[in-house]
């Protein structure tokens, strides 16, 4: 699917994932309402909204322009994450008419105490109080909306548990409503538990049917701090031979897991796999604008790549540091000999980010991988700490073998 280039800009409490002619697809920050409110019909002052940003943005400045988004879900002023917006009334009655078939969400919430089994589901039907807008379940189907709410423990603590709940429907507070009538409410919620320093409720991830090309697209926005303290998130094993036959089936299979390269714990999927690339960006929050290099097993590989010229140049100093670029990508074969295993069992090449959330220090252990990334990838290679070191020359070959030196680094051309 093509995306415009202004693609995670970010406005005003709201970052911007996807965007394309039909939708777009943002993160939204905790205290950010979806869509303005009145305190009453001689309310004045106008919050800022996610549905006001976006219509500046579609905008582009112009005043007069009628251009505008369509909301087709709300996520609540406290709650942070991924949401999408139509951009036309005949996407927004798409997503509306069967929004429950078409899409599917999934947060993260901290909820007060254990739960009593490591997972399960909530079945009730929904009602709200029209003087205190409070949500409650009713067991009359008459007087409610029947609402499912799936949830799975990622980590115990003393006094609370990290959760993964799906949405099997859309109701209002639903999340928060079912784990307070569990007698496990957020953490953070005010409305329906003991209140706190702040919402612990997480859109995490959002997939949906796309209206023009009816492929299933994923977005996902990262765990906030609260949630990336998980250690039993992504299934970890070593880097062994039986570590080395679950990684590359994961990878084959479409999935993402983090693996050891020379210095850091890189993010690697297939690069064949659209899906799974999109992932790695959605779950680094990375710019689509920025190439992710590849790792190749070996230069014959390369050459698929960059071409025969550029992986000559690359042969004399692989494996080892040097990156080159040609053809549009960026290509070298890793010194670490069991990665260069799996990528050979990887159909002979990886797209590969360090993996840590941008901005953020690269991951040189397992348990910092799983920290920062842990929770978005399929599977983490856990080979110790990773040496660190000056990252690769990166160097871009002419046609004729001639080098233009992009970043120094270990290796001299």
């Amino acid at each position: 699917m093509t995306s415009h280039g202004r693609k995670h800009r970010r406005i005003r409490g709201v970052r911007i994932l996807h965007e394309d002619a039909d939708v777009i697809v943002v993160e939204k920050a905790a205290g950010v309402l979806s869509q303005a409110t009145r305190c009453g019909a001689s309310a004045r002052v106008r919050e800022h909204t996610v549905e006001d940003a976006l219509g500046d943005w579609v905008r582009k400045g112009q005043s007069k322009s009628r251009l505008r988004v369509y909301l087709v879900h709300r996520l609540d002023r406290d709650t942070s994450g991924v949401m999408m917006v139509a951009k036309s009334e005949e996407v927004q009655d798409y997503f509306r008419s069967n929004w429950n078939e078409l899409t599917e969400k999934t947060y993260l919430a901290r909820v007060e105490g254990k739960m009593d089994a490591p997972s399960g589901a909530f079945e009730s039907y929904l009602c709200e109080d029209p003087k205190t807008l409070n949500v409650y379940s009713v067991s009359d189907p008459a007087c409610g909306k029947f609402a499912r709410t799936e949830w799975e423990v990622l980590e115990e603590g003393r006094n609370a548990s990290l959760v993964k709940v799906v949405l099997k429907s859309g109701r209002r507070n639903q999340i928060r409503v079912h784990f307070a009538e569990a007698g496990h409410p957020v953490c953070g919620d005010v409305r329906y538990g003991t209140g706190g320093r702040g919402l612990c409720l997480h859109a995490w991830r959002l997939s949906f049917v796309h209206p023009r090309t009816h492929e299933t697209c994923t977005f996902e926005a990262p765990p906030p701090a609260w949630a990336r303290t998980a250690r039993r998130s992504a299934k970890t094993v070593r880097a062994d031979e039986a570590g080395l036959a679950e990684a590359a089936r994961v990878l084959n299979a479409g999935g993402v897991a983090v693996i050891p390269t020379d210095t850091v714990y890189g993010l690697a999927a297939r690069p064949d796999c659209a899906e799974a690339v999109r992932r790695l960006y959605t779950i680094k929050g990375r710019a689509e604008q920025k190439p992710i290099a590849l790792l190749a097993a070996d230069a014959d590989a390369a050459a698929r790549f960059v071409g025969a010229a550029a992986a000559d140049a690359g042969r004399r100093h692989w494996p080892g540091a040097l990156t080159v670029v040609a053809q549009g990508e960026g290509v070298r074969v890793p010194d670490h000999a069991w990665t260069r295993r799996l990528i050979a069992a990887c159909g002979g090449a990886l797209r590969v980010t360090s993996a840590n959330l941008s901005g953020q220090r690269a991951a040189t252990d397992a348990p910092q991988a799983l920290a920062d990334v842990g929770l978005s990838a399929d599977l983490v290679v856990d080979d110790g700490v990773s040496p660190g070191g000056v990252p690769s020359t990166v160097a871009r070959i002419a046609p004729d073998g001639s080098a233009e030196i992009l970043r120094p680094g270990p290796v001299s051309l």
